[in-house]
C-alpha cells in the first residue's frame, strides 16, 4: 500500500496483521508511522498516518465486532510516500520508488488513495490534456507495474463531477482500476471524479462503497489504541476493491492483472451500459470470484471428533459441480496419495456450492502427512491448493501451524 504513514502498531485492529516489510520514502528510514524527533527529523506533522492508517485499515483490518476488512489475512508491505503538508511533484517520485520496491517484493495487488494533478505553487499543474495515461510519471509507472503483473488499485479522486472531466493521475492509466465511490443505497458520491481519460476511455473502472465508510482512526490523531470513525472518500472504496482483488487472486493465482480486472467490471451491475460515472458499476466480489471458473476456500477447516478428524472445504462454482469428483488426497511418510470421497453437506445453490466432509481415521497433523482436495464441473476441474499436487497442505512441526508447501 501508498499512503502517508500507517499506524498499524498501535491499532487493536492493525497490530495483529502481517506486515512483512514498510519504509519510509520521504525520510528514507524503515518506520511508516507518525514520528516526532530525535527519531526522526524534522518530524511529523500532525495526524500525518491518519490517512494510511484508515485505508490500511479499510482493506486488511482485523478485530471481530469492530472491523473485518475484505482481505484481512493478507501479507502488507507499506511505503509511506504522501508529505502531509504539501502537494509537490516529488511525491511522483517517492510513489514511483515504492511500486519499484514493491514489485520487486512479489507483491501482487498495490493499493493506493492518493492522486496526482494539482500542485502546490509555483509547481506546474497538469492539465485534462495530460490525463490520457500516457504523460505523467506515475502513470507510467503504475502502468509498467501492471504489465510486469501486479494488479494497481486506485483512487478515482474526489474532485466532483465537472466538465472537463474532472480526472486525475493514475487513475487514467489503462492498466489501472480506477475506482469511484457511491453511498449506502448505490448512488454515486457528489465528491467521485468523473471521466472520460483525454483520450476518450471510460473512467472509473467501477465503484465501491465510499460514503461513511467505518475504519480505524490513527493513534497519534485520538491517542486511542481501539478509536473508529466514519470516513468518506474514493480513498476508501479503492482499499475495498483492492481487497476484492486479493479475494480474486487466493482463489485463482494464475490470474494477469487484466484477467482480474476483467472480473470486476464483467461482473458490476452496470456492465452492460458502462459510462464516465459509475464505469462498469458497483463491485460484486463473489460474482468476480467465479468469474473466471470454480472457486475453494482458501483453507480447510479441521474439527476433532473422538479419534477421527472432519475436514471440510467449501467449494463454489457458477457451473453444476460434479459433486462424486469432490475428493479428499494424502500421503504418510512419503507413501503415494490416496483418494478419499467428500460428502456436501451444506448445499448453498443448485450449482451444488457449499461445504463438502470428510472423516477420517487419522492425524493430519501428524509428522509427514500431507494432503491437498480436488473438484471438477461441467467446464473444468481446480485442485486446492492450486497446482496440487505439486503443491499441498502440511502442518509446520515449529509453529504447529497449517502452511503450503
Amino acid at each position: 500500500m501508498c499512503d502517508d504513514g500507517f499506524n498499524w502498531r498501535r491499532h487493536e485492529a492493525l497490530m495483529t496483521r502481517n506486515v512483512k516489510d514498510e519504509f519510509d520514502w520521504i525520510n528514507k528510514d524503515d518506520s511508516v508511522h507518525y514520528q516526532k524527533p530525535p527519531n526522526q527529523i524534522p518530524g511529523d506533522p500532525y495526524d500525518q498516518d491518519g490517512h494510511g492508517t484508515a485505508t490500511m485499515s479499510t482493506l486488511g483490518g482485523y478485530f471481530p465486532g469492530q472491523l473485518i476488512g475484505p482481505a484481512f489475512d493478507v501479507e502488507f508491505y507499506l511505503s509511506k510516500t504522501e508529505a502531509g503538508e504539501s502537494e509537490t511533484p516529488v511525491e511522483e517520485d517517492y510513489w514511483l520508488e515504492a511500486l519499484e520496491w514493491m514489485e520487486s517484493q512479489g507483491v501482487e495487488v498495490v493499493s493506493s488513495s492518493l492522486i496526482y494533478k494539482p500542485f502546490d505553487l509555483p509547481h506546474n499543474q497538469y492539465s485534462y490534456k495530460d490525463m490520457n495515461g500516457k504523460t505523467t510519471l506515475i502513470v507510467r509507472a503504475a502502468d509498467l507495474a501492471a504489465k510486469l503483473g501486479v494488479v494497481v488499485v486506485n483512487s478515482m479522486g474526489n474532485e466532483y463531477q465537472k466538465d472537463p472531466p474532472s480526472i486525475v493521475s493514475p487513475p487514467d492509466g489503462e492498466n489501472v482500476i480506477a475506482v469511484g465511490a457511491v453511498d449506502s443505497s448505490g448512488k454515486i458520491a457528489v465528491f467521485s471524479s468523473n471521466g472520460p481519460t483525454s483520450d476518450g476511455r471510460i473512467k472509473p473502472d467501477v465503484v465501491a462503497m465510499g460514503v461513511d465508510v467505518y475504519a480505524a482512526a490513527s493513534y497519534s490523531f485520538t491517542y486511542d489504541t481501539a478509536g473508529y470513525s466514519y470516513t468518506s472518500g474514493t480513498s476508501f472504496s479503492a482499499p475495498l476493491t483492492a481487497g476484492v482483488c486479493a479475494l480474486i487472486l487466493s482463489v485463482h493465482p494464475e490470474l494477469t492483472p487484466d484477467q482480474v480486472k476483467e472480473a470486476l467490471k464483467m461482473t458490476a451491475n452496470k456492465k452492460d451500459s458502462p459510462g464516465n460515472v459509475y464505469g462498469w458499476g458497483l463491485v460484486n466480489a463473489y460474482d468476480a470470484a467465479l468469474y473466471h471458473g470454480m472457486i475453494f476456500s482458501n483453507k480447510p477447516e479441521i474439527k476433532e471428533n473422538g479419534e477421527t478428524q472432519i475436514i471440510s472445504v467449501y467449494a463454489a462454482s457458477n457451473n453444476t459441480i460434479v459433486t462424486e469428483s469432490v475428493k479428499m488426497f494424502y500421503s504418510v511418510n512419503g507413501t503415494e496419495f490416496k483418494e478419499l470421497p467428500m460428502v456436501l453437506t451444506d448445499k448453498t445453490d443448485d450449482k451444488n456450492s457449499g461445504k463438502y466432509t470428510v472423516t477420517i481415521p487419522f492425524d493430519v497433523r501428524a509428522d509427514d502427512t500431507k494432503f491437498y482436495f480436488s473438484a471438477s464441473d461441467n467446464r473444468d476441474s481446480r485442485t486446492l491448493p492450486y497446482n496440487a499436487p505439486s503443491k499441498f497442505f502440511y502442518f509446520d512441526k515449529d509453529s504447529g501451524k497449517l502452511v503450503i508447501y
